[in-house]
């Protein structure tokens, strides 16, 4: 497997549902990272996707362009 993980941040508990069905679709688990905006501002948003991303290589999905997750 390769270093590169996927993070997916949404509003609500749309990341957590994506990653769910992907996992149950293909089996694999442990490579996508569900992050949500619910209840925090963008500072806290940003801080859950510093701590998602990590230092190594990552692909990072949004669920709206426009939104708070893609701005932040």
């Amino acid at each position: 497997m390769s270093d590169l993980r996927g993070v997916i941040v949404s509003h609500a508990a749309v990341a957590q549902a994506l990653v769910a069905a992907v996992t149950a679709i293909t089996g694999i688990d442990g490579v996508l990272t569900p992050v949500s905006n619910e209840g925090c501002g963008t500072d806290a948003l940003t801080e859950r996707l510093t701590q998602a991303l990590g230092s190594g290589p990552a692909v990072l999905f949004v669920d709206l362009p426009g939104g708070s997750c893609f701005t932040t």
